[in-house]
């Protein structure tokens, strides 16, 4: 949003009087995680369009920025892919910065394979000797005698990307440990393509994109120690969709979360989550969740606020 700001001088009218100057809009600045960009981006311009006279600027930069420019105090909401870890909730706390986390959506990354491929269920053991740097897995019969004697083709996102580092670390172990002969890409689109159009390859897309692929890759099973479960809005809202599901939150400043501004634009984030998530990327929260959400925002009471700006 572009505002433009305009000097006024004393107008000539009758008695001299001049016109009051209209107070500046209210400012919501919020700044991190690219992959939770979309949903907030989508949010303040919702927002923007309802409310009047206020200016609501989203800045993707990645986690760490958004916890040092939550931390600094110059934006009141980090978005974040990941916990805020213990030095950087020390940083906050030494500037004298109460933090809060409030949930906001959450991610799965889903499984796939070539449609024709006859692998259905993985337990988390073999994934970890699938995708692993280093990785003696060529066939997916090494994996288990059940398993289809065909060569592994592999494919995922960008090395770069948040969800790139959070595939490694849930599921290998190590951030960035990967097998050499792994096919990135950057479009999510591009990852789709690749498995439906390569013979027993397998690869992990979000699970909106899978949602659009209409049938043309068949999302594969995790068993985690529960049974095989397949990637779902619920079971990725509830967890069972382990380890590749997580909690996507925004962590707020509880001295920011006091102003009018930023309570209310929260408040309307947290009321509408579900509409957020559509198109998104993301997936809604869960009813529990979305209480805990709301109780975040109502935290402080309202003689406790204070005027935006």
């Amino acid at each position: 949003m572009v505002v433009l700001v305009f000097g006024l001088g004393g107008c000539a009218g009758t008695g001299g009087a001049t016109r009051p100057e209209e107070p500046p809009p209210a400012e919501v600045n919020v700044e991190g995680s690219r992959l939770l960009a979309p949903f907030m981006e989508r949010a303040a311009r919702e927002y923007e369009a309802s409310v009047p006279k206020v200016d609501v600027t989203v800045r993707r930069s990645g986690n760490e920025e958004g916890f040092d420019a939550l931390c600094a105090g110059t934006a009141p909401i980090a978005l974040s892919s990941r916990a805020i870890r213990a030095s950087e909730r020390e940083v906050c706390r030494s500037n004298g910065n109460i933090i809060r986390s409030l949930p906001l959506a959450n991610q799965g990354l889903a499984l796939i394979a070539h449609p024709r491929l006859d692998v259905t269920c993985l337990s988390t053991a073999q994934l970890r000797r699938l995708w692993r740097a280093g990785s003696s897995v060529e066939e997916y019969g090494d994996l288990g005698a059940r398993l289809p004697d065909a060569p592994v083709t592999a494919f995922g996102l960008a090395t770069d990307s948040e969800s790139f580092a959070f595939f490694t670390r849930a599921l290998v172990g190590t951030e960035g440990s990967m097998r050499e002969d792994y096919r990135p890409a950057r479009a999510p689109a591009t990852v789709i393509d690749s498995v439906a159009s390569t013979p027993a390859s397998v690869g992990y897309v979000g699970y909106a994109e899978l949602e659009r692929a209409e049938g043309r890759v068949r999302p594969v099973a995790i068993d985690d120690g529960q049974g095989c479960v397949l990637p779902s809005r619920r079971t990725i809202a509830s967890g069972r969709y382990a380890p590749l599901s997580r909690p996507l939150d925004a962590y707020v400043n509880l001295e920011g979360l006091r102003r009018v501004g930023v309570a209310r634009f929260l408040a309307y984030v947290v009321d509408r989550h579900r509409q957020l998530a559509e198109g998104s990327g993301v997936v809604p929260m869960s009813p529990d969740q979305a209480r805990t959400a709301t109780n975040v925002v109502g935290e402080p009471r309202p003689s406790q606020a204070v005027p935006a700006g």
